[in-house]
């Protein structure tokens, strides 16, 4: 808590970067099953999230905040690989049967 943005999502910059400079001035982002590499547990974890970036304007107009709550898809997006490759597998030893 209180720690600046950038400081905090350091690991993360590359991925949404650009979504908060667009609402930092005024725009909405939203990134959905977002990919990233983030620094955690102590080495560099592959992980998934959606988030919107939504400016919260102060009582002059200007952005005087952000909304940004954020969800993590981590391992339902994994599993959805892990399914993948499985199908995948089991199509190309079925075909190897006929």
């Amino acid at each position: 808590m209180g720690q600046d943005f950038t400081e905090c999502w350091a690991s993360a910059w590359p991925a949404i970067g650009e979504a908060l400079v667009h609402a930092r001035g005024g725009v909405t982002s939203y990134l959905e099953n977002q990919r990233m590499f983030l620094d955690r547990n102590d080495y560099l974890e592959e992980t998934f999230f959606t988030f919107p970036f939504s400016p919260n304007r102060d009582e002059s107009g200007s952005v005087g905040g952000l909304f940004h709550p954020v969800t993590e898809i981590t391992s339902r997006m994994l599993s959805e690989r892990r399914t993948r490759g499985l199908r995948d597998l089991a199509a190309r030893f079925e075909l190897r049967s006929h």
